[in-house]
């Protein structure tokens, strides 16, 4: 997880996403099957407006694991604070609640949330405070140095988001290996067009 700085939220969000969180709370309380669907603003769901303006954020890259397009198939919003927790209606469509996700950090966190999860762009968070980059199993470990509350909230994070979880050592580490191949053939490197920024920036 890179950290990165949260942009003012869009105008017709901070006039509206208090209006269309009530309503989505009462329609939720009337109905608990009910299933939420992004408001409609000037005729498009606001969904199609915010994701270009959170995935600038990140410059194209999960919020969490900082994949990026190649690897990360659908990118979609999560709503960090779930919708369907009764305490976090009315903050549906809150912009510092909303975070540029791909596909593998929305399985793997669904609805889960404790108030331990390190947000990317709090600016107290920054990757090296929290973990190790593990250049050999290209896994994400906890830094044995910090104290036990921070190393409660790396914990939780590492794993409600999945981060060593299934293919995603390996997909470091064939991202390190070709940022690595194009170092030694003298290429010019955007570090913004690999996934895993942290890894690079690391060394």
């Amino acid at each position: 997880m890179r950290r990165y700085t949260r942009e003012a939220s869009p105008d017709f969000l901070t006039t509206r996403w208090e209006q269309w969180g009530e309503r989505y709370k009462n329609n939720r309380i009337r109905s608990y099957g009910f299933v939420f669907k992004w408001p409609t603003f000037q005729g498009k769901k606001i969904n199609t407006l915010l994701e270009p303006a959170l995935s600038n954020q990140t410059d194209g890259h999960c919020s969490f694991c900082d994949t990026y397009p190649d690897r990360g198939k659908e990118y979609s919003i999560d709503h960090f604070k779930p919708k369907s927790n009764p305490e976090y209606y009315n903050i549906v469509c809150q912009w510092e609640n909303l975070y540029i996700c791909c596909h593998n950090c929305q399985r793997s966190k669904v609805e889960q949330f404790n108030e331990n999860i390190l947000r990317p762009d709090s600016e107290e968070y920054s990757f090296e405070d929290y973990y190790i980059y593990n250049y050999s199993t290209h896994e994400i470990d906890i830094r044995p140095d910090i104290s036990d509350s921070k190393k409660i909230k790396a914990l939780a994070t590492r794993e409600i988001f999945g981060f060593n979880h299934g293919e995603n050592p390996k997909a470091r580490e064939i991202s390190f290996d070709r940022y690595r191949g194009k170092i030694s053939l003298g290429e010019t490197i955007e570090i913004n067009d690999f996934p895993y920024r942290y890894a690079i920036e690391m060394l």
